[in-house]
């Protein structure tokens, strides 16, 4: 999940900079971890997101994504598609 906030005044930066704000959003990514851990069994660690001018979580796990064995394109187009949008989820459009 990835939420980006455009500063429109200083006042702002200085609300989603505070400490407070910071560590409410460590806390979500901390529990998104926690979730993460619990469905897949890979171990999650939150880090902090290399921005200066916003706070950034970033929930990685350790080594190369999963793979699954024998996941062909055509099962890919019939089956793992259809589930993460289809022809309505277009990147970056």
């Amino acid at each position: 999940m990835a939420m980006k906030i455009k500063f429109h005044d200083a006042g702002f930066r200085g609300i989603l900079n505070d400490a407070g704000t910071v560590a409410a959003i460590a806390a979500e990514a901390q529990r998104k971890a926690t979730e993460l851990e619990s469905e897949t069994g890979r171990a999650y660690r939150v880090e902090q997101g290399r921005s200066s001018d916003r706070p950034r979580m970033l929930v990685r796990t350790d080594g190369p994504p999963e793979r699954i064995e024998g996941l062909d394109h055509e099962t890919w187009m019939s089956e793992v598609w259809p589930k993460v949008g289809g022809a309505k989820w277009r990147p970056k459009h």
